[in-house]
């Protein structure tokens, strides 16, 4: 039934890739670029990219997810997945003169609930009054990273998805809101500045449940450069969450009346019942991520690197510090490469600290501490693969992946209760297919 919805709503949106022939993060479209110039589109453009791929693992237990925002269902019936990277997007771009556009882009991927509003990435008019400055309205991409603008756009980048302890966290894709972009021309290099604000809304799973997610005063600063095949990038994102998860606000209820009922006699009990109320509450959580990043591409050697720190004022959201590396070396078509990536999560394992059997609550004092540990985020990853490009808008791609979870560090993990407090090994195996039409 997904699927077909999947189907039906794929008829209808019109999304894909910016045309844009170059920027200064270094990105290169490959679609008609090389016989048009930016003067020259005009009117309507329709394009659009797919990715049709397949999983295997050697886990009954655990389940890989691309991100966070995917759906849990049916994820422990098989170790074989065709939805965790597939992906299809498709674009209308309309250049109504050479300094306004209107870009409408969606993509059609595995989500927790798909809808039209989440499915479509970008809807926005731009406007350069000059050749500097850009500005722009309506729903556009999250700028914080290196590879926001690719991050579903598999044929631009040479591994088959985001490095997952790096990307796999952060459930935002795009602003609604506006922007605006300072283009400065060196000598040799090009600058962009870029400041971003608005709001977004997203959906996540936890403890068996979907969190209708809605941020306020999402704000982002990025700054990057690119001088012949470097490109560096450092981005700032700060934002709030302005409601709760349902099926936690009898947990809090039932965690202040506990803290309100032994403040006098058991004030340890109290003191911890609060602590934990306010570290599962959603509704009012700051989040803020700090990212440095660099690429290189010289047509023959492909170097990557990025390295994010993320902070929250509750320990009920992944944060803590995160990065990967990544290298390839073009041989004719073929590109082989590595990656290795990390997370270390940014709390400590919660603990128990007053003895709630007192009060005939160690069931419900578990129960909370168990929902903060399995949000944290704590592994490693080594990556082996290899790029064929064996069409110019085409390529095949096959990855194999070593995965290495601490205890309590599934937040980036559909995983069985009793799994979280071992430490696990897996072995991930991915073949994908990259068009661009």
């Amino acid at each position: 039934m997904k699927l077909l919805k999947t189907l039906i709503l794929a008829s209808i949106l019109m999304t894909g890739l910016n045309l844009i022939c170059f920027n200064p993060d270094g990105i290169i479209w490959l679609l008609e670029c090389s016989r048009v110039s930016a003067q020259e589109l005009t009117g309507l453009k329709i394009s659009g990219y797919g990715t049709l791929s397949a999983t295997t693992h050697d886990r009954s237990d655990i389940h890989p997810v691309r991100d966070v925002s995917q759906a849990p269902e049916n994820r422990f019936k098989t170790n074989f997945s065709a939805v965790m990277d597939s992906r299809l997007g498709l674009q209308a771009h309309y250049r109504f003169s050479s300094n306004l556009d209107a870009v409408v882009q969606g993509v059609l991927r595995d989500q927790s609930y798909i809808t039209f509003n989440n499915s479509l990435e970008l809807a926005y008019i731009a406007y350069r009054p000059s050749s500097w400055l850009e500005l722009r309205a309506g729903r556009f991409g999250y700028d914080a990273f290196l590879m926001s603008d690719t991050r579903n756009l598999g044929y631009a980048y040479s591994w088959v998805r985001p490095p997952n302890e790096f990307y796999g966290w952060v459930p935002v894709f795009h602003t609604d809101g506006a922007d605006a972009t300072l283009r400065i021309d060196g000598d040799d290099s090009q600058w962009r500045l870029r400041v971003q604000a608005g709001e977004q809304a997203f959906k996540f799973a936890l403890a068996d449940s979907e969190y209708d997610a809605e941020t306020e005063s999402l704000q982002t600063l990025s700054l990057s450069r690119q001088s012949g095949p470097l490109t560096l990038k450092a981005g700032y994102s700060a934002f709030s969450l302005k409601n709760e998860m349902n099926i936690f606000i009898p947990l809090h209820e039932g965690l202040n009346q506990i803290a309100d009922a032994t403040a006098s006699f058991f004030p340890e009990i109290s003191s911890e019942a609060r602590y934990l109320r306010d570290n599962t509450a959603f509704k009012g959580t700051d989040i803020t991520y700090l990212t440095l990043g660099a690429s290189y591409d010289d047509g023959q050697w492909i170097a990557q690197a990025e390295l994010a720190h993320s902070t929250s004022n509750t320990e009920i959201l992944s944060h803590g510090t995160m990065g990967y590396a990544a290298l390839g070396y073009r041989i004719g078509d073929f590109t082989p490469y590595f990656i290795f990536s990390a997370t270390r999560a940014g709390n400590d394992i919660r603990k128990s600290i007053a003895d709630w059997s007192i009060i005939e609550a160690a069931e419900l004092q578990e129960t909370v501490i168990n929902i903060i540990n399995t949000t944290r985020m704590d592994q490693e990853t080594l990556s082996f693969g290899v790029r064929w490009d064996f069409h110019n808008q085409a390529a095949l791609k096959l990855q194999l992946d070593s995965i290495h979870i601490n205890s309590f560090g599934y937040g980036l993990w559909f995983a069985k209760p009793i799994t979280i407090d071992n430490d696990s090994s897996m072995s991930l195996g991915t073949i994908s297919l990259e068009v661009m039409f």
